[in-house]
Parts: C-alpha cells; structure tokens; sequence
C-alpha cells in the first residue's frame, strides 16, 4: 500500500522534534506544506501532488512510532469490506472519548472496542482514500477542518471510525486554541 503522510507546518521546531523524526516519514511519501491561508487550503495541495492509495493528515507535533505503520496497515487489511471515508486515532462519539494515543506525556484511551465509529475525529491525524473528499476552504482559519471532513463523509453514508494505531501528540498548546470560535460559527452556519 501506498502512504503519502500530509502536514501543514508553521514551527520548524515541532515538526523536526516530532513528525520528522518518525521512521514511517522515511519508508512513504512525505508532503508539507507551509504558508497556507488555512490548513485545508495546504491540504487539499497536496491531495492534488500524492500519487498514493491512503493519505495520512498529520499534525507537526505528532510522532509516529515503528508501531504504527503496521497498526495502520492491519486496521486497513481488517476494514477492507467497510465502507469508511474517514479515519482517525481519536474521536468523539457522544459524551464519549475513543482512542489509543498518548497525548502530552499522559497515556490516553485504550486499544479495546477499536476500531470504533465515531461522530468526529481529533484533527491530530485523519486518514482518507485518494480521491475521496475534500476539505473546505472557505474556513475561516485553521481550526474545525476535521469535524467538517468527518460531517461530509457521514453525509455520504460513509462511517468515521477510531482505530487502534498508536502514535504521540506532543502538543504544548492547553485549553482551546485561539480563533476557534470562528470556525465553530462557521460550521453551525454550514451544517
């Protein structure tokens, strides 16, 4: 299977101390993309240049350890006959939280009941088919692009599901980014 793993990127720091140090980045392709009015602006670039089956959208500060290319691969061999549009290591569904990461140094959910169909998915790292859908531009910044993507494919009759393929969030941002008020507008406006 064809990787292409996808990052838009605005501190050199993050991205080299975490994403680029993963060993997956150096068996696939690799895109980012930096300078974009909006991350699905950078995005959806590169779904145009990669040439590849499956398309990792991955945070700067996430690590993907040696683990994870083969949880990816034997979460894609067992979904095979699903028909999901989009994939993610942690979602939402209800007031309940699903996953297996570990984020900021604590260890976060569990590999049980994985994978598992969610409502929306933690924008840290979503997985889509190639030529599948597209993220909308038309957002205000950088913020709500994953509840879209997810709301779009669940539109489609497509499932949104958590998997169990381990990886490192090692964000330093706490409590509610700023701006993202205007993306939550936005979609309560649209959906």
């Amino acid at each position: 299977m064809k990787l292409s793993i996808i990052c838009s990127a605005n501190n050199e720091t993050l991205l080299r101390d975490n994403l680029l140090r993963s060993p997956i980045v150096t068996r696939h392709e690799l895109i980012v993309k930096q300078n974009y009015r909006n991350v699905s602006a950078a995005y959806n670039r590169a779904m145009e240049q990669s040439e590849s089956d499956y398309l990792i959208f991955v945070h700067q500060d996430v690590y993907l350890p040696d683990s994870f290319e083969d949880d990816l691969f034997n979460a894609l061999i067992d979904l095979n006959d699903v028909d999901w549009g989009v994939l993610g290591v942690a979602g939402k569904l209800g007031d309940k939280y699903l996953g297996h990461i570990l984020d900021r140094g604590n260890p976060w959910g569990s590999p049980q009941g994985l994978p598992a169909e969610v409502q929306t998915l933690d924008e840290l790292l979503l997985i889509l088919k190639r030529d599948t859908f597209h993220f909308d531009e038309s957002l205000p910044n950088h913020h709500m692009f994953g509840a879209d993507i997810c709301l779009q494919a669940r539109e489609e009759g497509k499932k949104v599901l958590a998997i169990d393929a381990y990886c490192e969030h090692n964000s330093t941002l706490r409590g509610h980014p700023a701006g993202i008020e205007l993306g939550m507008e936005y979609m309560r406006k649209k959906w």
